[in-house]
């Protein structure tokens, strides 16, 4: 028994609750509440596959795709590694780069030019 324990005061009514609180947490009742809940799986017909690879290829996000289908964004990925798709990757290309650098030589912040590029690489996405 710990000093502080053994020092202070408690009410008979938290007595009562904390060996309540034991007898729950020990149950054989409770280890089995603690079980994980089995997740829904989503299963894509063909056609929705064949739709979302379209969409995919056509420039729409994987977030957007996992948004639409309701499947995290990772199991889009997989999706589409598994149908051959290579996966874009997410930053700037050399050629956005340089101009990154010029614009931020030019004074320019690097909240400005993050901006500017998220503009640009959505423009010519949808386009």
């Amino acid at each position: 028994m710990g000093v502080l324990h053994a020092y202070s005061k408690q009410s008979g009514q938290t007595v009562k609750i904390r060996s309540l609180l034991h007898k729950i947490a020990n149950s054989p009742r409770a280890a089995s509440d603690r079980s994980v809940i089995p997740q829904r799986h989503a299963r894509l017909t063909s056609a929705q596959s064949d739709e979302m690879t379209a969409s995919y290829n056509a420039g729409v996000t994987v977030k957007e795709l996992g948004e639409k289908y309701g499947i995290h964004r990772g199991s889009i990925s997989k999706h589409l590694r598994r149908r051959g798709t290579p996966i874009r990757k997410v930053g700037l290309d050399a050629k956005q780069i340089e101009e990154a650098a010029r614009i931020y030589a030019e004074g320019k912040s690097v909240e400005t030019i993050g901006r500017g590029m998220v503009s640009a690489r959505t423009l010519f996405a949808s386009g």
